[in-house]
């Protein structure tokens, strides 16, 4: 009797399982993939605030009126050293040609060694360069934001707007996808 009385509890778990095992599938085949689920991070606009006199609202046809760089052969490299794929050819502007537009201001004599510059994705990633790395070094002609991957716009992975130091020797630590902001501080 012990027995029979196992067996049904299973029987009945079962029958009560399998609607909820049918949904569960249903649910599984009806979720987007993964691209899909990117699309949320990417942002159609780029903003430039902080101090700076002009603010800037920028969308992907504004970047056309920039002077446009191209670099190629960009190895992405982790901060613990481990090789990424590479960017083999992209398409952008300079990080300083942009805060260019929006002109910095700088409200005392010696704020140029106080300023910073902060990059933040719309999933809440940022890095920072300051105001010597981009006018008063070489780093500064190889800060670009991309617009363009191997002759393509830039996939949902990677957002309309993607930051990358191409000179740092990890670029990963500043490779920012998704870039939705760039605000000038002063610190």
């Amino acid at each position: 009797m012990q027995t029979f009385i196992i067996a049904a509890f299973f029987v009945f778990v079962s029958l009560l399982q399998a609607p909820l095992l049918q949904a569960q599938s249903v649910a599984m085949q009806s979720l987007p993939p993964q691209q899909d689920s990117l699309a949320r991070f990417v942002s159609k606009t780029l903003t430039v605030t902080g101090k700076v006199s002009k603010p800037l609202t920028l969308t992907l046809a504004d970047f056309s009126a920039f002077k446009q760089h191209t670099s190629e052969n960009i190895p992405v490299i982790s901060y613990s050293g481990e090789r990424k794929e590479p960017i083999r050819s992209c398409k952008g502007v300079l990080l300083r040609d942009v805060l260019d537009k929006a002109e910095i201001v700088f409200e005392e004599k010696r704020d140029f060694n106080r300023l910073v510059i902060v990059a933040t994705a719309t999933d809440g990633f940022r890095t920072l360069w300051t105001w010597h790395e981009i006018y008063n070094s070489e780093a500064g002609n190889s800060i670009f934001i991309i617009t363009e991957r191997d002759g393509k716009t830039l996939s949902v992975k990677e957002g309309d707007f993607m930051l990358l130091s191409a000179k740092d020797l990890k670029t990963g630590p500043r490779h920012v996808r998704w870039l939705r902001s760039i605000e000038v501080v002063k610190i």
